[in-house]
């Protein structure tokens, strides 16, 4: 594809010197219905069977994302579920995000240890960091994170930028190019936090009325937020 294209353009600047330069990006739009989840997907893909090692995040709770990725392996999990009447739902391979994030938010921890993150491999070069139906069930938490994050106490400081940190940490441990991350149709504090962590973003569209109008307040207001937030940053 065209966009892959220019992804892999990119790539090949920043390995000028064999330095490896990891990109994190994800695909917004407010309006759902665009192919949004399905662009990261095959975006990825792509770039997975061009040799660039990518992680996609699931960090949408609608979790769709991880149900195209995991479509064959949740077909045979239910089909053996069916077998063996089984009365509770087996869980997912792999660590969702929300563990991952919670070791920060719900747990004591300064940072959060990637060595007991366990990402799902979908194919040669392309793995999974699944997503959970309760990711919304953190958007209070890094809410107030966001809001408090100039009153200087660290523990709120540390958790509005974890999901970067955390993000960043795997992605040298694992050797990972690309980092998709797959946002829901929102601009709360969860969409927040996940673009804090981007390089940059994607907006696919569709030909409808209700798709630019919807977009254009949010992407501004998305961007206050995230401006604000950098500034600190470097003035930190």
């Amino acid at each position: 594809s065209a966009c892959g294209q220019i992804l892999l353009g990119v790539r090949s600047r920043h390995l000028i010197g064999a330095k490896r330069s990891m990109k994190i990006l994800t695909l917004y739009n407010h309006k759902g219905g665009v192919s949004k989840t399905t662009s990261t997907f095959n975006l990825a893909t792509y770039l997975a069977d061009s040799g660039s090692r990518v992680l996609i995040v699931d960090g949408d709770p609608q979790c769709n994302l991880t149900e195209i990725a995991l479509a064959q392996t949740i077909a045979e999990m239910d089909a053996t579920a069916a077998v063996k009447k089984a009365a509770a739902i087996p869980e997912l391979p792999g660590t969702s995000i929300l563990d991952a994030l919670n070791q920060r938010i719900r747990g004591d921890v300064a940072f959060i240890d990637v060595a007991k993150v366990k990402t799902v491999p979908i194919r040669t070069n392309l793995h999974l960091l699944r997503g959970s139906v309760a990711l919304s069930s953190i958007e209070d938490d890094l809410a107030e994170s966001h809001l408090q994050r100039l009153a200087m106490r660290t523990n709120l400081m540390r958790t509005y930028v974890s999901i970067g940190d955390f993000l960043t940490r795997l992605a040298a441990k694992e050797s990972f190019d690309y980092i998709f991350i797959d946002v829901g149709p929102s601009s709360g504090a969860l969409t927040r936090g996940f673009f804090l962590a981007c390089d940059a973003f994607f907006m696919p569209v569709a030909p409808d009325r209700l798709v630019l109008p919807t977009n254009r307040g949010h992407v501004v207001s998305i961007r206050s937020a995230l401006v604000g937030c950098r500034a600190h940053i470097v003035e930190g």
